[in-house]
């Protein structure tokens, strides 16, 4: 192949792949400290019976913690990356049926980054970007509800937060609802 048809071949795998995570992992962003996907926002809080986390279970209940340290403050669970992909591995989530179901995240960030949340399922065991959503996070708080699809297939939650070593976070919330 020649030098100009390599350089046009890797054009069109860069737009595609480009395309692709426009479409698979939309990324929202807001404007300054808001609430993101606000329509849900009335529907979370005229449910009162929250799932997961069990009620009085902290924040800090998770399986496991990648690339960061944490620990439990009266604010919530404080995180600093160590390494770029600083992850929260989610315990199991209990049994759930059909029907709508939404996962209210509240997290502070020490800057602009993203927040990735993948949705472990029993056809789907491991990480999967198809059941991943994106979200821009500004610095400052940030409030998330987000519409879990498939909620009886649902067996853990994964939350990844920044991806730059020495970034701080404060999860404030995350708490799973039937609607």
């Amino acid at each position: 192949m020649t030098r100009q048809k390599l350089l046009v071949f890797a054009v069109a795998i860069v737009v595609i792949v480009v395309a692709a995570g426009v479409y698979f992992w939309p990324s929202i962003k807001p404007d300054s400290d808001t609430v993101i996907n606000a329509s849900l926002k009335g529907k979370f809080a005229a449910s009162t019976k929250t799932l997961w986390p069990a009620p009085g279970q902290p924040a800090g209940e998770w399986a496991s913690i990648n690339q960061g340290e944490g620990s439990q403050t009266d604010s919530g669970l404080a995180l600093m990356a160590s390494g770029n992909d600083l992850f929260l591995l989610g315990k199991a989530v209990p049994r759930l049926d059909g029907g709508p179901h939404v996962l209210r995240v509240i997290v502070m960030t020490s800057e602009d980054t993203d927040m990735q949340i993948f949705f472990r399922r029993t056809d789907r065991p491991s990480d999967s970007e198809s059941d991943t959503v994106l979200f821009h996070m500004i610095k400052g708080r940030n409030e998330v509800y987000i519409p879990v699809t498939a909620p009886e297939k649902l067996t853990s939650i994964r939350l990844d937060l920044g991806d730059t070593p020495g970034q701080t976070f404060v999860l404030k919330e995350i708490s799973l609802r039937r609607l």
